[in-house]
């Protein structure tokens, strides 16, 4: 699913069937947090006028056409649960959770932080885990907060960016590799040690999209490895690889039993502020913006890829889905 917002009108555009809805938001002067529940039929998001204050959240029933406020206050970080029941949102120093059947609004947890800091918010699969950061100085610790016994429990370990593989287990990147944590037993798994080699193999063995040819007999360093997401059995990640030549982003996928690479975007300008997958389980997009350090002319934009083509969407921007945390700067300013 993708949006566009102008003139207090806010449209969404079903990437499959390019049906399209329309609702208008008076005195409304953009939107953050656009996301979309597991099974496509809901939307919510969070409204502002041209002061920047919050209009609070609002929530498209996509089958009824119809657009209601279900939030008066200023919120971050929405995501629907998985049972579609609930909405949670980060109020800056509090987790609540909005009833979708009545409307309340439950505060979860609070912070102990006054203002507001991103959390990267996720569940896990069976709903009975939240997942989010809580900040110590300038690192981010990960919490997971235990549904059924209304329990937190510190990972103690610092990280930026995550997503859950299945009921127990988080993926997430760390010194240039993969690693997969059981949040029970607290015990981890490196998956992908060696990132160098495995790209410096997939260069030299299996380019059959011809995008990484340059790179052939170079040594390559990974400088970054970052935002794994896991979707369809694919372990999908960034990655950022400097040569004394030239430099290349790009977006792999590998197997869950890690083999299979595959290239599905790569550029030598640029720098990936945020991808993801669409609701359609096929379309990955990413954002792309200039590296200043190297005077890059290239405009900030967003890329939309379908089997690895390039796909034309000028003027939308991907709704968030259930397959990885919210993140805000996925969008704005792009």
């Amino acid at each position: 699913m993708l949006y566009r917002f102008e003139n207090c009108q806010l449209k969404f555009k079903n990437i499959t069937t390019s049906k399209e809805y329309l609702y208008d938001i008076p005195k409304v002067s953009g939107v953050d947090f656009v996301t979309i529940n597991k099974c496509g039929t809901h939307i919510a998001f969070t409204a502002y006028d041209n002061d920047g204050e919050s209009k609070g959240i609002f929530l498209c029933d996509l089958p009824n056409e119809r657009l209601q406020k279900i939030y008066d206050k200023q919120a971050f970080d929405l995501m629907f649960d998985i049972f579609q029941k609930r909405l949670f949102f980060n109020s800056g120093n509090t987790i609540n959770y909005i009833d979708l059947q009545t409307g309340k609004s439950t505060k979860l947890y609070k912070f102990s932080r006054i203002t507001y800091a991103p959390i990267s918010l996720c569940q896990n699969d069976k709903g009975t885990y939240l997942s989010y950061h809580k900040w110590k100085s300038n690192r981010r610790r990960l919490y997971i907060y235990d549904l059924m016994e209304n329990t937190e429990n510190d990972m103690g370990i610092s990280f930026y960016e995550y997503n859950w593989i299945d009921e127990h287990r988080i993926i997430y990147s760390l010194c240039n590799g993969l690693v997969i944590l059981n949040v029970n037993t607290k015990k981890s798994e490196r998956i992908i040690s060696n990132t160098e080699s495995l790209i410096k193999n997939y260069v030299d063995n299996n380019d059959k999209y011809n995008v990484l040819n340059k790179f052939k007999g170079i040594d390559l360093v990974v400088d970054n490895i970052d935002k794994p997401i896991f979707f369809n059995k694919r372990i999908y990640f960034e990655v950022f690889i400097a040569s004394d030549e030239d430099k290349h982003i790009g977006i792999y996928s590998i197997s869950n039993n890690k083999t299979d690479l595959q290239c599905h975007f790569a550029s030598n300008q640029g720098l990936i502020r945020n991808y993801g997958i669409l609701s359609d389980g096929e379309t990955i997009y990413i954002s792309i913006t200039p590296n200043n350090l190297q005077k890059e002319t290239i405009n900030s934009g967003i890329i939309y890829l379908k089997n690895n083509l390039q796909i034309e969407n000028n003027g939308w921007f991907p709704v968030n889905t259930y397959t990885k945390p919210t993140v805000y700067e996925i969008i704005q300013g792009t």
